[in-house]
C-alpha cells in the first residue's frame, strides 16, 4: 500500500537519508546514548526500504512468460506461410 505514495525522487532521498545516517554512526561511540538512538533510526529506515521493493510472485511471472510465448507463436504463423500447432509448447502455469 505504500509503495504507490513514494517516487523515485523521494526513494532517492530516503536512500541518501541512510547513508548520512550510517556516515553519523560511524563517527560515535557505541556506548552513547546517541549512537543507540541512531542505530534504532537506521533500523527503520532499512525497514522502510525493504517494505518498498516490489515483491512479484510467481503465478504471475509464470501467465507473463505464457503469454510472451502465445504472441510470439502467433507472430511467427502471420510472417510465415508454415502454420504448426505449437501450442504445446506453450507451458500452463501451475496453481
Amino acid at each position: 500500500m505504500l509503495k504507490k505514495w513514494f517516487t523515485n525522487k523521494q526513494k532517492r532521498k530516503l536512500n541518501e537519508e541512510i547513508n548520512r545516517t550510517q556516515l553519523k554512526l560511524s563517527n560515535l561511540d557505541e556506548s552513547s546514548d546517541e549512537y543507540q538512538k541512531t542505530l534504532s533510526h537506521l533500523t527503520k529506515l532499512f525497514k522502510l526500504r525493504d517494505d518498498l521493493k516490489i515483491k512479484v510472485s510467481p503465478a504471475v511471472v509464470t501467465g507473463v512468460i505464457g503469454i510472451i510465448q502465445i504472441l510470439l507463436i502467433l507472430n511467427y504463423e502471420k510472417t510465415d506461410i508454415l502454420t504448426s500447432k505449437a501450442s504445446h509448447f506453450v507451458s500452463r502455469g501451475r496453481g
